[in-house]
C-alpha cells in the first residue's frame, strides 16, 4: 500500500512574523518615500481645492447681498424722490415754512426782515434793536413746530455739549446750532449767527 507525504503548513503566526522581519532595501525605501510623499501631496492639493471653492462660494454670497442691498437701496431712493434735496423755505407774515407750507417757526417778532430774499433753500433773518445801539439784546423767534430736535450748546468757554428734546423749552441757554425733524419727516437747521464781527447770537428756551 503506497502513501504520499505531506509537509506541514505555515500557520497565519508565522507568516506574520516574516512579513514583520522583513527588510526593505534600499530602492524599495525610496519608492515607498515616494509614494509617501505623493499621498502627503495629493491630500493637501484636496485641501487647497475646498478652501478655494468655500472661498469662491462666500464670495457669491458677499457679491449677491450686496447686489440685494444695491436693489433695497435703489427701491428706498424711489420711494423718496425728496432724499438729498433742498426744499424751499420761506417768511411771511411771521413764519418760516418749509417745503408745501410746514411751519418751522410761528408768531416771528416783527423786527425781524429777510436778507437776500431771492434764495428759495435758506432763510437769512436780520434782527434790528427796537430802541438803537444797545449792548444786548433779546428777541423772539416765536413758537418751535417740530417733532423732535438735535442742538450743541455751550457750556463752557472753549466747549460744547450735544443736547436733544422735543418741546423748545427744553432747550438749553447759549444753543449754537439746532436741528429740528419736522413732521413730515424733513429736517432744518437753525444757526444763531455773527452780525458784522460785533453781536454774537445764541438761542435759548423761551421765558
Amino acid at each position: 500500500m503506497g502513501g504520499s507525504k505531506r509537509g506541514k503548513r505555515p500557520s497565519r503566526s508565522d507568516n506574520s512574523s516574516k512579513s514583520s522581519n522583513t527588510v526593505l532595501t534600499p530602492v524599495e525605501q525610496q519608492q515607498e518615500q515616494q509614494q509617501q510623499q505623493q499621498q502627503a501631496h495629493q491630500g493637501a492639493h484636496k485641501a487647497a481645492s475646498a478652501r478655494d471653492a468655500q472661498q469662491a462660494r462666500q464670495r457669491a454670497a458677499a457679491a449677491n447681498g450686496a447686489a440685494s442691498s444695491s436693489s433695497s437701496a435703489a427701491a428706498g431712493t424711489a420711494a423718496a424722490p425728496d432724499a438729498g434735496r433742498l426744499l424751499p423755505i420761506a417768511f411771511a407774515d411771521g413764519q418760516v415754512t418749509v417745503g408745501d407750507g410746514l411751519v418751522l417757526l410761528d408768531r416771528i417778532t416783527p423786527l425781524a426782515r429777510v436778507q437776500h430774499p431771492a434764495s428759495t433753500d435758506m432763510v437769512l433773518l436780520s434782527l434790528a434793536a427796537s430802541q438803537g445801539a444797545t449792548a444786548i439784546e433779546d428777541f423772539s423767534l416765536g413758537v418751535l413746530h417740530c417733532k423732535q430736535w438735535l442742538c450743541c450748546a455751550r457750556n463752557k468757554l472753549w466747549w460744547m455739549t450735544p443736547e436733544w428734546g422735543k418741546n423748545a423749552r427744553d432747550l438749553p441757554p447759549e444753543t449754537q446750532f439746532l436741528l429740528a425733524e419736522l413732521e413730515d419727516g424733513t429736517y432744518a437747521a437753525i444757526l444763531p449767527l455773527i452780525s458784522q464781527q460785533k453781536f454774537r447770537g445764541t438761542l435759548r428756551p423761551p421765558r
